[in-house]
């Protein structure tokens, strides 16, 4: 009784797309741990789950970042967040994202939210010297 499997080109096929979908979810990890690393340097806590890469309706891909600050260092957590996103964008190139969201909770008598976004090139220029910190807030980075 012969054996029934995917065959030849079955196994081929499915060791290529296995090389494939391995490459991106590598290339996701790397980028996630480099952010995680230039946080934990600045003594924030940010965990893996803090952290997505999704594709918009326009086909382009997003990096969401979630943080938590107090009412006294939530601007430099933020800074450090977009700082920890350019460093991971100049290392790993190859994920061509289309811009970033950085969500920052500030704990405080009332719990209040700030959503950051500025674009990928915009964080990378920053990151590189490009664009001073001040610019980068007041230009770049649009609070909604």
């Amino acid at each position: 009784m012969k054996r029934k499997g995917f065959g030849k080109i079955g196994r081929i096929t499915f060791f290529i797309m296995m090389m494939v979908l391995s490459s991106q979810v590598m290339a996701n990890y790397k980028f996630y741990n480099m952010v995680k690393h230039v946080c934990k340097v600045y003594q924030i806590d940010v965990s893996l789950s803090d952290m997505t890469i999704h594709e918009e309706y326009d086909g382009k891909l997003y990096f969401d970042l979630k943080l938590d600050a107090g009412r006294n260092n939530f601007d430099t957590v933020l800074m450090v967040g977009f700082i920890g996103i350019g460093k991971a964008l100049e290392k790993n190139p190859e994920l061509e994202l289309e811009g970033v969201n950085v969500t920052l909770g500030i704990s405080s008598y009332e719990n209040t939210l700030i959503i950051a976004s500025a674009s990928a090139n915009d964080i990378v220029r920053f990151v590189r010297g490009d664009i001073s910190s001040n610019e980068f807030k007041n230009k770049y980075i649009t609070i909604i």
